[in-house]
């Protein structure tokens, strides 16, 4: 550890101040500030996902039950129907002419708990039987009208004995064409040999605006397969087709399936716009104004404190060359309290001492040496003066002397 913070000081000493303040800056503001805005922000969206996905639960969980309590009462309505011997008898008896089954017919409503069940707005209570005697009209029918249904030939093709189908009905036999909910179920508990059924159909408006009653702002799509079968938004519409779901619609939803009656239901709870992104939007100038304050903020204060430091080790530095002068410079600036400001003021007094030093000492050994050297010149003219004119004269005599001999 020792090791390689002292190969870390050495690097370190590589760099001018003012990288180092911006090193330090990186390193102890922005980088710490960005992982630790990381971590909240992912946190945060963390629990901001799994709260949506909790309501959106809560959301599936309350449509199922809405769901199951209409369907399942009409389901126990129909059990009902199914064990109750006064339904077999009225339903398989031969009658011998109209006027008897009108009235065992009205004898029969007023007496059972259909005439209860026909005060329901939102389902329609028929019975089928195969039985020929019977009028068709009012609740009870001939099977001929219920034979070519889609819901009874599913039901029978599935050798299913009760079923929850969801139809469109487009058939030339009826004005509107709409979708229809259609609780279908066979009485064959105490004969099975004849074939009686009980539909129920439930209105489809009826049950989109339960859906919408709850005022979610979530959307919620009941599919069977990618059939869209129920809506509380653009999918609702009980004139048209039912619309074909795909991956698009349902991306980021929350699924949950159920079984009513053998039939699987899927409902998918979409995502409202993300809560935790807008939340940001809307707070954004606050956000804007944080980062100034975590990040700007500190950054020019960076810059003061290099300012503060590079500006005043660079003059420093710059009068510490004087030193190959004869005369040094001292710092202008003595201001502050800081190391700097003391060391600089110390150079100065340095600077001070030294100066007269060199002023007393150097400068006085330099005059000492020059007056020196100007008495040995002028002893050496001196002698140089009197060396000449002797030189001179021996020349000559030595010329006069060859001359003669």
């Amino acid at each position: 550890m020792g090791k390689a913070l002292h190969k870390l000081g050495l690097w370190m000493d590589d760099f001018t101040i003012k990288k180092k303040f911006y090193i330090f800056y990186v390193v102890c503001v922005l980088i710490p500030l960005i992982v630790t805005d990381s971590v909240v922000f992912l946190t945060t969206a963390k629990f901001d996902r799994e709260r949506r996905e909790h309501e959106m639960s809560n959301i599936a969980s309350a449509v199922e039950y809405s769901l199951s309590s209409m369907i399942g009462n009409a389901g126990e309505i129909g059990n009902s129907i199914y064990t109750n011997r006064d339904f077999e008898e009225f339903l398989s008896k031969r009658y011998t002419n109209s006027a008897e089954y009108v009235a065992a017919y009205q004898n029969f409503l007023s007496g059972t708990l259909l005439e209860n069940a026909l005060g329901m707005n939102s389902m329609i209570f028929t019975l089928y039987t195969d039985n020929d005697t019977i009028v068709n009209g009012g609740r009870v029918n001939t099977l001929d009208k219920l034979r070519n249904t889609e819901s009874y030939l599913q039901l029978n093709e599935e050798a299913k004995s009760k079923g929850l189908f969801f139809v469109y009905d487009d058939s030339s036999s009826r004005i509107t064409r709409e979708r229809r909910i259609i609780y279908l179920q066979r009485l064959d508990f105490y004969d099975a040999e004849t074939e009686k059924y009980l539909k129920i159909e439930f209105d489809y408006g009826s049950m989109v605006r339960i859906i919408k009653n709850m005022n979610y702002d979530n959307e919620v799509l009941i599919c069977e397969g990618d059939r869209i079968l129920l809506s509380n938004g653009q999918y609702g519409s009980y004139g048209s087709e039912f619309q074909r779901l795909d991956n698009a619609t349902i991306r980021e939803a929350y699924e949950h399936t159920i079984s009513l009656y053998g039939t699987d239901l899927t409902i998918y709870v979409k995502p409202v716009e993300n809560s935790f992104l807008t939340s940001i939007r809307n707070e954004l100038p606050i956000i804007l104004l944080l980062l100034a304050a975590n990040v700007i903020f500190p950054f020019w204060f960076v810059q003061i404190f290099n300012r503060s430091f590079t500006k005043r080790i660079t003059e420093l530095s710059r009068v510490f060359k004087s030193v190959d002068s004869d005369h040094l410079i001292p710092m202008p600036c003595e201001d502050g309290k800081d190391e700097i400001s003391s060391m600089i003021r110390n150079y100065n007094r340095m600077v001070e001492r030294t100066n007269g030093l060199i002023e007393t000492v150097y400068k006085n050994k330099i005059r000492e040496q020059e007056i020196l050297v100007g008495r040995k010149n002028a002893e050496l003219l001196a002698l140089h003066s009197q060396i000449n004119p002797h030189f001179l004269f021996n020349v000559l005599e030595s010329i006069r002397m060859h001359s003669i001999l």
